[in-house]
């Protein structure tokens, strides 16, 4: 989901990662550290400082960067080239897509301090959220693949909406006059909904059109959306296949059951049809917004690919 930060994510070139996941070995030879500093509220600059000091008292050659405008934490990475042996992306998922889209060699392991505003995919991997259990994580975790796709242009990781959820999310841009909280997401949505009218939606899967129209389709990569709402256990993010959930009657009462059904259970259920692949089309009303890891990706259809790199991902506990 988007993070309060200065500057959108940015791009989404892809390598090709080492065969194996492995164990995260240290002393890291050299670390960067590329921080969101107005991430968590302002908390950023500090924490990413902190972190810094920790990882250097611990024997690891570490330097920091804070970002300052568009693709800078992008354009630091790109410059250092393959002299990287460990990446921590501190902020939210805007941060971590920056950086994942930096790297040049994708095995390289990357480590996150989530201070964002919804922190999926930390959520997800149950990543500590302070700086001592950050650096635990750096100096005894391990590794686990992430698969990547590419939407527009554009690295995704998360999961890409169109429907209700990428009509909040341009409403959130364009109420935007600083810092997101979780708050505005609430609030935009409901604004949405006051007004919202689903949009005719049509869905194909590797290249297989599926009959008939959809008014929500939203494709995953990972198990939780939002960081609330559970999306299918049959989901994994290492395996090369993503997850499809499509809803026809996407009408207000047809989204309250589903909001329901994810809440307290999880996907798909409640007339939300199922569907695992490696490509999906989604064709829609030229004004009809779509988001991308919980940032306005565009208008109209769009073409979402398995790209087949996948990154190494550092996580609590050993392997």
């Amino acid at each position: 989901m988007q993070e309060s930060r200065a500057y959108p994510a940015g791009g989404a070139e892809v390598a090709t990662p080492s065969a194996e996941p492995r164990l995260a070995s240290g002393p890291y030879r050299r670390a960067l550290i590329v921080a969101n500093p107005i991430a968590g509220r302002g908390r950023g600059a500090r924490a990413a400082e902190e972190l810094c000091a920790g990882l250097r008292a611990a024997g690891v050659p570490a330097e920091l960067h804070l970002t300052s405008e568009r693709r800078d934490g992008w354009r630091r990475l790109r410059s250092l080239g393959a002299s990287l042996d460990l990446v921590v992306s501190v902020g939210g998922d805007g941060t971590l897509s920056e950086v994942l889209a930096g790297l040049v060699d994708r095995s390289i392991p990357v480590a996150q301090l989530p201070l964002g505003t919804a922190n999926v995919l930390a959520t997800e991997l149950g990543l500590p959220r302070d700086v001592d259990g950050a650096i635990e994580t750096i100096l005894g975790g391990h590794t686990t693949w992430l698969d990547v796709a590419e939407v527009g242009g554009r690295l995704s990781f998360l999961c890409v909406g169109s429907g209700i959820d990428g009509l909040a999310v341009a409403e959130v841009e364009r109420r935007r006059r600083g810092p997101i909280r979780k708050w505005d997401y609430v609030t935009a949505l409901a604004s949405t909904l006051r007004r919202y009218r689903p949009p005719a939606l049509r869905l194909w899967v590797d290249g297989e059109s599926v009959p008939g129209e959809f008014g929500f389709v939203l494709i995953s990569n990972v198990r939780e959306y939002g960081a609330f709402f559970h999306l299918s256990s049959a989901g994994r993010r290492d395996d090369g296949l993503v997850e499809a959930y499509a809803l026809r009657g996407a009408e207000f009462s047809g989204l309250l059951r589903l909001a329901g059904t994810a809440f307290w259970r999880e996907l798909p259920g409640a007339r939300t049809e199922f569907f695992q692949g490696r490509s999906f089309r989604v064709e829609a009303p030229p004004d009809t917004p779509y988001q991308v890891d919980g940032d306005l990706g565009g208008l109209g259809s769009f073409d979402y690919r398995v790209t087949g790199d996948r990154f190494r991902i550092l996580v609590p506990g050993p392997g």
